[in-house]
């Protein structure tokens, strides 16, 4: 498995009522090897269990 670094990565944020939210597609396009992280999202979101 091949590593990778979020320093380069950029992973979008906002605040909403003080707390600090991320976009987890732009976490899972910096750390899994996918060519859709969107579509990566979706899939890992509906499966059972």
């Amino acid at each position: 498995m091949k590593e990778k670094s979020l320093v380069r990565s950029w992973i979008r944020d906002t605040v909403h009522n003080g707390v600090r939210y991320y976009s987890v597609v732009d976490a899972i396009a910096g750390t899994v090897d996918t060519k859709n992280p969107r579509d990566y999202w979706y899939h890992i979101k509906n499966r059972p269990g």
